[in-house]
């Protein structure tokens, strides 16, 4: 979703391999684009799809993630008109 949204590769901004997957490691996430290229709810969204697997809220479930790109590809079509 990020990757659509921006038009970059998460973590694009390292040069390394050994360092995308060092970041991964630690839990940390791609870097959050500004403000119009990425809402506060689709930041929000990506934020529960990168949660670890052990933790109290759980990832988001497949139903979900489509529902979600629904919501958003209507949004986009009702703010064009």
């Amino acid at each position: 979703m990020l990757q659509v949204l921006t038009g970059k590769i998460p973590y694009h901004y390292y040069v390394r391999e050994s360092q995308v997957l060092y970041a991964i490691s630690k839990g940390i996430i791609p870097m959050r684009p500004n403000a119009p290229v990425v809402t506060d709810r689709q930041w929000r969204f990506m934020q529960r799809c990168w949660m670890p697997v052990d933790v109290d809220e759980p990832r988001p479930r497949a139903d979900e993630v489509v529902e979600f790109a629904r919501q958003e590809l209507v949004e986009m079509r009702n703010s064009s008109l």
